[in-house]
């Protein structure tokens, strides 16, 4: 494998090979804060991360106070975005779930609904390609569940107290 380091000081140096990179972490030329790309695997990551260099550091915050030390995973490139999924197949999923929930109850798919519009949001905020689209299917079913359950409210027949099939009156 062929690795390059790149020091606080920002230069870069090689690409070297595993054990050259693991005689200038003995040196002390690579330090645990150092940034080590693998280029084969296109992957940047700490050097203190790679326990075979046996770069162990003490991590301290502004205040002087020991921290842990960084995460193991690897640290993106600069300019590379994380791979997201797209959230439509969730709001469509559970639109279909509120639609149903509109059967049995009456706030139950209104509050699926609504939340589906706060994922909607969140999608666009996080940088997902298909936002607008999420935020449209999110919208529109927020207004069907809301008209479904509106007229399932209102279309249930009320029958005045005249019109009560007397079952239970005794002969006078």
């Amino acid at each position: 494998m062929q690795y390059s380091v790149t020091n606080t000081d920002g230069n870069t140096y090689g690409p070297v090979d595993f054990q050259t990179l693991k005689l200038w972490a003995a040196e002390g030329r690579v330090k645990p804060d150092s940034m080590i790309t693998d280029g084969l695997a296109n992957m940047t990551f700490q050097a203190s991360t790679m326990a075979e260099l046996g770069l162990s550091a003490t991590f301290t915050d502004r205040y002087g106070n020991v921290a842990p030390p960084p995460s193991s995973e690897y640290i993106r490139a600069p300019g590379v975005p994380a791979k997201q999924g797209t959230r439509l197949w969730s709001i469509l999923f559970w639109l279909v779930v509120a639609l149903a929930l509109c059967a049995f109850t009456r706030t139950g798919g209104v509050i699926i609904a609504a939340w589906n519009i706060f994922d909607a949001f969140t999608a666009r905020s996080r940088g997902d390609k298909h936002a607008t689209t999420c935020i449209a299917v999110a919208l529109i079913g927020c207004l069907i569940v809301g008209g479904v359950t509106y007229f399932k409210v209102t279309s249930t027949p009320v029958l005045p107290d005249s019109k009560i099939p007397a079952t239970n009156q005794k002969a006078v």
